[in-house]
């Protein structure tokens, strides 16, 4: 994908829903079969197990940490790939950013 100018970080989250094609090319790589394939190698790769599990609470820890955050990482994708309809209002306003930055506007309290 070309880029026109230079992407300004950080990026609002209300950019990106303001561009429905940017859900939508999301939402076809995130549905294609390599990244589907990527994914499911990625969980798999650190679901626990009993030939897994360690003794050490710490490395235990550190293993599910991994695999929250993947979970994570993917759910979080797979919101930015909804297109919702835009409010009037910036639904985000009186958001703390930290939970708001991968809620579509459609899913936000009212």
């Amino acid at each position: 994908m070309p880029k026109d100018k230079p992407l300004k970080l950080p990026a609002p989250l209300s950019r990106w829903y303001a561009n429905d094609k940017l859900a939508l090319a999301l939402r076809e790589h995130i549905e294609s079969d390599p990244f589907l394939m990527a994914q499911a190698t990625l969980v798999d790769s650190v679901q626990p197990s009993l030939q897994g599990l360690s003794p050490d609470p710490e490395q235990r820890a550190t293993h599910l940490a991994w695999l929250a955050g993947y979970r994570d990482a993917f759910r979080d994708l797979k919101r930015l790939a909804e297109v919702s309809p835009r409010p009037e209002e910036d639904p985000t306003k009186n958001m703390i950013e930290e939970w708001s930055h991968v809620i579509p506007p459609s899913r936000l309290p009212k």
